[in-house]
Parts: structure tokens; C-alpha cells; sequence
């Protein structure tokens, strides 16, 4: 069967079980937003096909953590057609019922018309991003070799608690509940993850989509600029393309694609959305975004509409949850705007002080909600990686390149701003004063910072930083477009932690947060441009602010053709299949990993060479899913797999293939439980280059009792491990 056929039948699985799913979101976004109101209407939909993956997700892993259910095939399609049978019909407005579901007048409902407006709008992001998949799709290069091991290794388990696939039998110390919501939809799809992979990859950036309208229609913006903020925040690209372009220095190709990443001070990076769908690591900071947008906008639903019911506040706390498992670092955005959010809800009350009591009970249901998860989660995870923090005290960015990365956005807020549409304090004294000292504090952790470290931050950056929290939280004070003022201040503060304090690393802090920081201000910019239509009335003033963003729409197409004019590796296309490159590497490899895949039931651990990272080690626990003893050594120590541990499994791995001994062997595979071991051509090169013996290569073929050979082809060999 061809390979085009057999991608549109993977498609048309996928398709029917997102929409299979659909009810369960629909069900939970609920307790949220209104069913009595149309504009809820249209939100409900959208945000319950965003969040039904991680709802599904969550109860199957809650059913496996404390009823045992397994994670197989049969009892996931089971769970989800209980699951989907509850939402339908169990809540008291069931789902026929909010349709209007009538077949004479069906098709001229208004629940119809909502429904078809979001699957339309739903498939039609899915396909583009798709086709554009179909034109780039192999996984291979960058952290695909890491991401990819997690899917076919969650593919393959049934049980809690997951091994680290490239360190078996050590606990899986990661926030990896995103590649599981993924695994979990390829078993219910049926879907081979050669082509899932992709597919995920079009799932999230249409996610991220339908999020980024919800939030804009849940702060009220118009459906036609909503439709457009999306687009822009989903699918834009910064401007350093311009940079390019003016100075006629990097013709379109994948070093302009790459260095759109790389224009803060090295080490840091700085990721946007279409970039990373573009790039297609299944990161955990990219599967995380979609739910990360719907949270938020649950935030501004609970924070700026006093009809929200309390369920919603407990939906909040579990969605957190699931989001603080998917990508941990989301916490310290998510808890800043917590925050402002309830500064805001305080400033608004007539009485403030008697808010208080009332919110502090509605933030013990968020946190409520969030245990029902967090706690078996953290219980799983066992021994936690320790965190570090300090001082930033070199690299530090600018405000030119931060105005390259950011202007296509800051031009809409700064005609707002011009045209006095944002607004200073007035006459209030306690609004200057409150305003002043926020707009200080990083100023002073940057004084701090000079004072003592002997660095000197970027004090134009930090200054700039600090004008904008003034501004936010001047807004929020006055209660004047809080919302605006909420999202400006979050920006100040999170631009200035990230150049003035680490956490982790420098890059990672930046690489991971900045990322918030990119959707809070192309919602700022969207909102700039309502204010302008509202204000004006007029096309012509908003013009600019329009082209502005359009520029972030151009940037995106160099970087897509970039991207389909470049090919790392040989390899059919256009296709679905991310593997099918692998047969131009080494055919006998291939053909090895295409037999492991489809003979090798569960989770054995394989035993393969081992080398530097981003290389060409690792490939079989990347394309199988099976446990290697060792993977990439740096991304495990980032996992919390201690120096000691991962020498010990070194030297298991060189005593396996470089000892003669066969006690040594058979004691090193025996530690590690391991079921078969790799001879390929990457093991055989490291004879030639001589790391290991011919000698000690042979004594897996001189003991047949210890060792069947399962796989045999030009060369590349598979061994069994008898029982020892």
C-alpha cells in the first residue's frame, strides 16, 4: 500500500477520534462559560476540542494509578466511549439539547452553525500545518531523538510508574505528561507513530489556534480580529528577518530559519510558536502551549466575570495540574498572572478587604482541584531534580534585539499609547505611589545586581521594562482595561526576572518563558488594535498596526520555505512518515528498526552504543521506543540520574561489548535486565576505530546458550539474552 494512502487513512483516524473526543471538553469547558450565551456558545466548543486530549489523558492515568486499569488499546477506547457517553448525556443541559438538535431544522441551528464554524476552522489549520509536515517530515536531528523515544516507549507501557527510556529501570523523573496525552490518542487511533508524530505536531499548532481565539473572545474582541490575533500570535514569526533583508547578509535557508531563534545574546534561545511547529521537537514547552492559553483564559473568565461558578475555579486547579506535568516551567507565568488576576479582583470590589475572605476560599478550590492530580503525579515521580537559581551576571540581551523579537507586537501598543488611548494615573496618590514602586523593583534587583556582582545589566532593557509595569499597574489600580494592565505588568516583570535571575540555567530560562511572553504580547497587540477600531472608527489609523503584524505573517512564510527548500537527510516527499528517511542512512539499520518495531512486544531493554549526545547514538530506543541502558548522558542528568549512576551504566555498556570475559558480560546485562543487544554498524564502527575488540564482539556468536541471534541482515545483528 502506498505511502500517501496509508498517511490519509492515519489522517482520517486521527481526525475522528479528535472529534470522537470532543464531548468530554465540551463538558468540563462547561462549568466555565455560560450555554445561554451565543459568544459562549462558540468559546465552549472551541476550548473543549483544545483541552478533550489532556481530560482523556488525565482520567485514563488516574484510572491506571489507582485501579490498575492497563493502559492497552481495548481499555482506552472502553474508557473513552464511557467517558464520552457521560458527557453526552449525563449533565442536565445534555449535548443533543445545547445542539437544538432537531432533524427538520437542524442544519439551520444556531448549535449547528457553531459546531461547523469550529471544525471547519479546526480542520483548516490542521491540513495547512499538515501539508506543510508532509513536505519536511522526517524525525530526525535537534531533540527529535528524545522526543520520539518518549512516544514509542509510552506507546509501548501499559503500567505506571514509566522507566527513562534511555536509563531502564530508572524512574521516569520528567514532566513528560504531554508525550503521554499523546501516546495515549495513538492508541486510541490506532495510528502508527511514524506518522502520529506529525500528526501531534498539526494537532498542537491547530490547538494553539482555536486557545489563542478563545482567550481573544473571552476579553471581547470582535470574531474577524479575533480570528486575525490568532493567526498572528499562532502562525507569526519575529522581525530579525528584516534585519536580513536590509542588510543582504543571510539569503533565505535554514541558517535565516535558525538564527530567527538566536538573536539574543548567545546562549540564549528564544523559540516562538510557528517556530517550534516548524522545527517539530514534540517538546514538552510546545505541547504545553495550547493548554497553557486556555488556562489563561479561564483566568480572565474567573478574574473579570463575577458569574463564573465555583466549578470553574476547581477546573482551573486540575487543568493547572496537567499543565505543571506537561511542562513545569509554566508554573512561574501561570502563578504571576494568578496574582494580578486577584490584585485585580480586590481593587474592583466596592469593599476590598471583604473580597478577601471570599477569594482566599476560591483559591483553596483551585488548590483543591489541583491535588486530585499533583498528588499521586509528584508520588510517581519519586526523588525530585534539584533545582538551581542565582544572578545572571553575563549574556545579557538588549533592547534592539529584544524590539526585533517583540516590535511586530510593542508597534500596535506604542500608537496606542500616542494616541493616549493607554493612559498614565491621573490625580490618584495612592495610584502613583503603588504604580512607582512596582515599576522599582527592577530597577533596584538590577542596582542589586551591579552593586555586588560586578556585572553591569542592561539597564536600558530593565528601565523599559519598568515603564510598562507603571503602566499595567496603573490600569490595573484605576480598574481601566485591567485586563491590558494585568498582561503589561506580567511582561515587565517575567522580561526582567528572565535577564536578571536563572533558574536552572540562563538559556533554559529564557528559552522556556519567553515563550509566555511572546503570547501575552501578541494578545496586548491585538488588544491595542481593538482599542484603535473602537476609538476611531476608522481603518486608516489602525493601518500601521495592521502592516506591523503583517510582517510577522511574512516572516513566517521565508521561514516555511526556508525550511521545504532544505533537507537534512535524504528522504521521500511529500510523506507523513517521519522514517521512511532512515533506509537512506543504512538500509540494513532500517530494516533492523522497522523488525524491532513491529516484533518486539512491551518494553524489553536493548543495549546499544553509547557516544556523544545529538548524534547518531540512541537511534534504537528513538525509533523503537525500547529501554536502552544508556541514552544521550546530559539529558539524563537534567532527569535527575546521578553522576554515579550513569558511570556504572557506562561501564556496564563498554563491558558488554568490550569485555572477552563472558562472567563480566553476563553480570553487566544482568543488572540491567537487558533482553537483547544491538550489533550495528555503529557499534561495529567503534571496532574499527578501536574502542572495542573483534574478539569480544564474537563471543556472542561462540555461546548460542546465552545468546539467539533474532535478526540477521548484511551484517547488522540482533541477540537475544537467554535467560540467565
Amino acid at each position: 500500500m502506498s505511502s500517501a494512502i496509508v498517511s490519509l487513512q492515519n489522517i482520517a483516524s486521527w481526525v475522528f477520534i479528535t472529534l470522537a473526543l470532543w464531548p468530554i471538553g465540551i463538558a468540563a469547558m462547561r462549568l466555565v462559560w455560560r450555554t445561554d450565551e451565543p459568544c459562549d456558545k462558540q468559546v465552549i466548543w472551541a476550548a473543549g476540542l483544545v483541552v478533550s486530549p489532556f481530560i482523556f489523558a488525565l482520567i485514563a492515568w488516574l484510572a491506571n494509578w489507582y485501579f490498575k486499569v492497563p493502559l492497552d488499546s481495548y481499555n482506552l477506547r472502553l474508557l473513552a466511549l464511557i467517558l464520552i457517553l457521560l458527557a453526552v448525556f449525563v449533565p442536565r443541559e445534555t449535548l443533543p439539547r445545547l445542539l437544538n438538535f432537531n432533524l427538520q431544522d437542524f442544519a439551520t441551528s444556531p448549535g449547528f452553525k457553531t459546531v461547523r464554524n469550529t471544525v471547519l476552522a479546526y480542520l483548516l489549520i490542521f491540513s495547512s500545518w499538515t501539508l506543510f509536515r508532509s513536505f519536511n517530515p522526517e524525525i530526525f536531528w535537534g531533540e527529535k531523538p528524545m522526543d520520539f523515544s518518549f512516544l514509542n516507549y509510552l506507546i509501548r507501557f501499559e503500567q505506571l510508574v514509566p522507566d527513562d527510556p534511555w536509563a531502564a529501570g530508572h524512574p521516569l523523573n520528567y514532566y513528560y505528561f504531554g508525550q503521554f496525552t499523546w501516546a495515549m490518542f495513538h492508541k486510541l487511533a490506532g495510528v502508527d507513530s511514524a506518522y502520529g508524530y506529525n500528526l501531534a505536531l498539526s494537532s498542537i499548532a491547530s490547538g494553539l489556534f482555536l486557545a489563542t481565539w478563545v482567550w481573544l473572545k473571552t476579553l471581547g474582541i470582535k470574531p474577524k480580529l479575533a480570528i486575525f490575533g490568532a493567526l498572528v500570535v499562532t502562525c507569526g514569526a519575529n522581525l530579525e528577518w528584516l534585519t536580513f533583508f536590509v542588510n543582504g547578509t543571510r539569503p533565505p535557508g535554514f541558517d535565516h530559519f535558525w538564527a530567527t531563534s538566536r538573536l539574543l545574546t548567545s546562549p540564549a534561545i528564544t523559540e516562538y510558536p510557528s517556530w517550534s511547529v516548524m522545527f517539530a521537537d514534540l517538546h514538552a514547552h510546545l505541547i504545553a502551549l495550547p493548554l497553557s492559553v486556555i488556562c489563561y483564559a479561564i483566568m480572565f473568565r474567573i478574574f473579570f466575570n463575577r458569574t463564573v461558578s465555583h466549578g470553574a475555579w476547581a477546573l482551573l486547579g486540575v487543568l493547572e495540574a496537567v499543565l505543571y506535568a506537561t511542562n513545569s516551567w509554566e508554573i512561574i507565568p501561570h502563578f504571576g498572572v494568578l496574582f494580578l488576576g486577584a490584585a485585580v479582583t480586590v481593587m474592583r470590589a466596592e469593599a476590598p478587604f471583604k473580597q478577601i475572605i471570599p477569594l482566599i476560599g476560591k483559591f483553596l478550590l483551585l488548590i483543591l482541584g489541583a491535588l486530585v492530580f499533583l498528588i499521586p503525579w509528584l508520588t510517581s515521580l519519586g526523588e525530585g531534580v534539584t533545582i538551581h537559581y542565582g544572578w545572571v551576571v553575563q549574556d545579557y540581551s538588549t533592547a534592539w534585539q529584544l524590539a526585533r523579537h517583540f516590535g511586530q507586537f510593542l508597534v500596535p501598543l506604542l500608537i496606542a499609547c500616542f494616541l493616549g488611548l493607554i493612559t498614565f494615573p491621573g490625580k490618584s496618590l495612592w495610584v502613583w505611589i503603588f504604580s512607582i514602586c512596582a515599576a522599582l523593583t527592577p530597577l533596584l534587583t538590577a542596582l542589586f545586581v551591579a552593586q555586588f556582582s560586578l556585572a553591569t545589566p542592561p539597564f536600558l532593557l530593565i528601565g523599559v521594562c519598568s515603564l510598562v509595569i507603571f503602566i499595567g499597574v496603573s490600569k490595573i489600580m484605576l480598574g481601566v482595561d485591567s485586563e491590558l494592565g494585568v498582561l503589561l505588568t506580567a511582561s515587565g516583570m517575567l522580561i526582567s526576572l528572565c535577564e536578571l535571575i536563572f533558574v536552572m540555567d540562563h538559556t533554559n530560562t529564557i528559552f522556556k518563558l519567553y515563550l509566555s511572553i511572546w503570547i501575552w504580547l501578541g494578545v496586548v497587540a491585538i488588544m491595542s488594535v481593538a482599542h484603535l477600531q473602537k476609538r476611531f472608527r476608522t481603518f486608516g489609523l489602525s493601518t500601521v498596526a495592521y502592516c506591523a503584524l503583517g510582517l510577522s505573517g511574512y516572516g513566517a512564510i521565508i521561514n516555511g520555505y526556508s525550511l521545504l527548500t532544505f533537507q537534512r537527510v535524504a528522504g521521500p516527499r511529500p510523506t507523513l512518515n517521519g522514517m521512511l528517511y532512515l533506509p537512506s542512512l543504512s538500509k540494513p539499520e532500517a530494516e533492523l528498526i522497522f523488525w524491532m518495531r513491529r516484533n518486539l512486544i512491551g518494553a524489553p531493554v536493548v543495549l546499544e552504543a553509547i557516544g556523544e549526545s545529538y548524534r547518531e547514538f540512541g537511534r534504537i530506543a528513538m525509533n523503537t521506543g525500547l529501554p536502552a541502558v544508556l541514552g544521550w548522558d546530559y539529558h539524563i542528568s537534567q532527569r535527575g540520574v546521578e553522576l554515579e549512576d550513569r558511570l556504572a551504566r557506562a561501564d556496564a555498556v563498554n563491558t558488554v561489548y568490550g569485555s572477552e570475559s563472558i562472567e563480566q558480560t553476563v553480570k553487566a546485562l544482568k543488572q540491567y535486565r537487558v533482553s537483547y543487544v544491538v550489533l550495528g554498524q555503529v557499534e561495529k564502527r567503534l571496532v574499527t576505530e578501536g574502542k572495542y575488540s573483534q574478539r569480544a564482539f564474537d563471543k556472542f556468536k561462540s555461546h548460542p546458550e546465552l545468546f539467539e541471534r533474532v535478526f540477521n541482515s548484511d551484517g547488522v545483528e540482533l541477540f537475544a539474552v537467554r535467560k540467565l
